[in-house]
């Protein structure tokens, strides 16, 4: 019972927050380049790391070279910084997700900053070749100026979580939707047609969909090709059930445990000890991981020979077109 009002105090505040902007008691700040937001209105389990990932290599194709800015969660590092692999505990200083997208973009700059806009300016300053700014994670961050908002939807979130924080996965009311531009149903491969239709019925009623301002995206597994094939799931992300289904939904392994722990964590010598008695115990072959847990459980040497990881790619299925028009209509 106490989550409802809870909910209540916390839907306040976010609207609050953006009557701040709307009102224009505080302004957003704009950047000279131009901004593409990515970011959702449920917490956890869209697939914005991905989703940036799909765009960054969408402007590549064409010869656009972007940078990324990012709040960086869970990671220890204060002020304006840039990621780099390079620097000692990087996973720790900077988060999994910026880290992951620095391994798969090598050449992309991704600054960090609980300030978008101080993240942006510094980017541009150091990177004069940057023709565009990612922003992931940033629909509900209103002091930076957008050009292009796009939200994600996860069709596989049940419906009956569509209330606030705490009671349930809003971060803000649906009416927020109004200040997309475009929104990309996610993950459709991964739940049944009649949840999806649900999911969309729902959103239409706050976003009302065209032929051209939405698109369905799957979700797409790599799986490792493993001889010996008996698995110690290690996860810590926002759905880990959903991560052991589409494993098992493989008919590839022999999952013997699921370790589960919270999203973004961090793991340490403990944790570690804890993979290898599990490992041993249930006699697993491999630990078998996400990419986000990869790139924090391979600095561990007890366990970086027995890491086999899960690939996620994106792919749109519909709205393609649509997609990429509004995409390079905002760099043009």
């Amino acid at each position: 019972m106490l989550m409802r009002p809870l909910s209540s105090i916390y839907k306040m505040i976010v609207q609050a927050r953006h009557k701040l902007y709307s009102s224009k008691i505080k302004t957003e700040k704009k950047l000279n380049k131009p901004v593409i937001v990515v970011g959702n209105v449920t917490a956890g389990g869209t697939g914005k790391t991905p989703f940036v990932d799909y765009i960054l290599r969408v402007l590549k194709s064409k010869s656009i070279t972007a940078g990324v800015i990012s709040r960086g969660y869970g990671g220890t590092y204060s002020g304006i910084t840039s990621v780099d692999l390079s620097v000692n505990s990087a996973v720790d200083k900077f988060g999994d997700e910026p880290c992951l997208l620095k391994e798969k973009h090598v050449d992309t700059p991704i600054y960090l900053s609980a300030s978008r806009f101080e993240a942006g300016k510094k980017l541009l300053e150091e990177n004069n070749s940057v023709k565009a700014i990612v922003c992931d994670d940033g629909f509900q961050h209103f002091a930076l100026k957008r050009d292009l908002n796009i939200v994600l939807i996860n069709c596989s979130e049940d419906i009956k979580n569509y209330a606030m924080l705490p009671h349930g996965k809003l971060r803000e009311p649906l009416q927020g939707l109004a200040r997309a531009d475009f929104v990309v149903f996610t993950k459709v491969n991964w739940t049944d047609p009649e949840q999806a239709t649900k999911c969309k019925k729902l959103i239409n009623e706050y976003f009302p969909l065209t032929k051209s301002n939405h698109a369905f995206a799957e979700y797409c597994s790599e799986y490792p090709q493993l001889e010996r094939n008996n698995v110690l799931l290690v996860s810590s992300i926002a759905k880990p059930q959903i991560f052991a289904k589409n494993v098992e939904s493989s008919g590839l392994y022999n999952i013997k445990q699921h370790l589960i722990y919270k999203d973004h964590h961090n793991y340490g010598p403990k944790d570690i000890d804890n993979i290898v008695q599990e490992l041993n115990y249930n006699k697993c072959d491999w630990v078998l991981t996400t990419e986000k847990d990869l790139v924090k459980l391979k600095q561990f040497d007890k366990v970086k020979s027995k890491l086999k990881t899960v690939n996620i790619s994106v792919k749109l299925v519909s709205g393609k077109e649509s997609f990429e028009r509004e995409l390079f209509k905002v760099l043009s």
